[in-house]
């Protein structure tokens, strides 16, 4: 007797993973932040790191405070760098990330300000040349 062909579907999480990917692939910042995190759980690091840059230059909150705490911390391969990890919470920050207006303000009171005049062209020139060298 011969049995019924059984068609593998892929899963309702693979099929999600592949939109959000897709949606990455043409530059939406959530979806590239959303990746960047599945990428990082799946210690695919220079994949996540290239998504959360592009995310992050796209001036999305939480991919800006992600990248200040990769940059604080020396994560994903990022080079530590105080003065950059400090610029892109104070751009989460102003982008209203409500953690990021926390770290700012406990920033503040420690009396650990640096002086960011030109706030938005440091940052986008960060963005600029991250981007480019991925």
């Amino acid at each position: 007797m011969l049995r019924p062909s059984i068609s593998r579907r892929p899963s309702k999480k693979a099929v999600d993973e592949q939109k959000l990917a897709d949606a990455a692939h043409l530059g939406h910042a959530v979806a590239q932040y959303q990746i960047a995190r599945i990428y990082d759980d799946e210690f695919r690091t220079e994949d996540a790191r290239h998504l959360l840059l592009c995310s992050g230059a796209q001036g999305y909150a939480p991919a800006l405070f992600l990248l200040y705490s990769t940059h604080l911390g020396g994560y994903w391969n990022m080079q530590q760098d105080y003065r950059l990890a400090y610029l892109l919470c104070q751009a989460a920050a102003e982008s209203g990330h409500e953690e990021a207006q926390f770290t700012q303000h406990v920033f503040g009171s420690t009396g650990a300000f640096i002086e960011t005049p030109n706030l938005r062209a440091e940052v986008n020139l960060f963005f600029d040349c991250s981007v480019a060298i991925y």
